[in-house]
């Protein structure tokens, strides 16, 4: 579907979600503002406009919505050193940009990228800022037609964080964290697809939806490890992780983060959410109440992102 002479405006286009986001809106057609740190920060297009500016930033925020027809909000803090940063960009950023929206004459539609970590929020900065960032949304979006996604867990081409743990597989060893949980997963380009979808959709009203690959009642850590060892054809050794110890670590690497004044590697509030036995997609799917559907499985996307990683020299 073509949108030759629309206009878009992203945040956090320059991570691993909003990079996949941008190439697939400019493909389809769209011209695309995207808010970056730094100048240049994205490649060039001519259908690319790079809006220099952080989500604290009021008047990049402004320059960013102003005649757009829909914003697609990706951007914000997942790891941080104490609560205040995570509410700087999570809820106050999201503040500022749903404000810079309901000022605009003609009020764009908003695409929160929120996180399945929102819905228990008691478990660190991270996912109560996250859920903060909705209520913000729905307390002063109220003039705006909005829907709020909450991916599970995104993996696929291009993520650095993912590529850890299979850097990890490729030398035989997994690390489960804690007692044995489920979670749901979701390839990049399905969770693409969804925001592409509710861009164009005119039909839903204003939501909050989870989305999965269609694997219900989600994955194990064992399905995850005997999927990847058979694409990398090698035996990995799954190793139980005691959460004592994981909290062990953490306060060590708070101490550490209080010196360097750098986020810690592994936070409390990450023990919390790595130990949740339950981040399975249940309420709302998206795929349940919707013409949207995923269509890359756990075998294939696992098999297209170590075949990404390996073409690149990552892994």
């Amino acid at each position: 579907m073509q949108q030759s002479l629309r206009s878009v405006a992203v945040t956090g286009g320059t991570g691993f979600i909003g990079q996949h986001l941008v190439s697939a809106l400019i493909r389809e057609g769209w011209n695309v503002r995207a808010l970056t740190r730094h100048p240049n920060a994205l490649p060039e297009n001519n259908n690319l406009l790079q809006v220099t500016g952080v989500l604290e930033d009021r008047s990049a925020l402004y320059d960013l919505v102003t005649g757009v027809e829909a914003v697609i909000h990706v951007g914000g803090r997942i790891t941080g050193r104490h609560l205040a940063e995570f509410e700087s960009a999570n809820v106050l950023g999201t503040e500022n940009l749903i404000r810079a929206a309901v000022d605009q004459p003609q009020r764009p539609k908003i695409i929160y990228l929120s996180s399945l970590a929102a819905r228990e929020p008691h478990l660190s900065h991270y996912a109560a800022t996250k859920r903060e960032g909705e209520n913000g949304l729905q307390n002063l979006g109220q003039t705006l037609r909005w829907q709020i996604l909450r991916p599970p867990v995104v993996y696929g081409p291009g993520d650095k964080q993912t590529l850890k743990l299979f850097r990890l597989f490729k030398r035989g060893f997994a690390f489960q964290p804690g007692s044995e949980g489920r979670f749901s997963m979701i390839y990049v380009d399905d969770l693409i697809s969804a925001i592409l979808y509710l861009l164009h959709d005119s039909a839903q009203n204003s939501a909050i939806f989870e989305l999965d690959d269609g694997h219900r009642g989600g994955y194990s850590w064992n399905e995850v490890v005997t999927e990847a060892s058979r694409k990398l054809e090698r035996r990995v050794r799954n190793i139980t992780v005691p959460t004592a110890l994981l909290r062990m670590i953490a306060a060590s690497g708070a101490v550490v983060s209080a010196v360097t004044r750098k986020p810690p590697i592994l936070s409390h509030g990450k023990v919390n959410e790595f130990t949740h036995p339950d981040w399975v997609a249940t309420t709302y799917l998206l795929n349940d109440v919707s013409d949207w559907q995923s269509f890359v499985n756990l075998h294939e996307g696992i098999s297209r992102t170590i075949d990404w990683y390996v073409s690149r020299g990552w892994l």
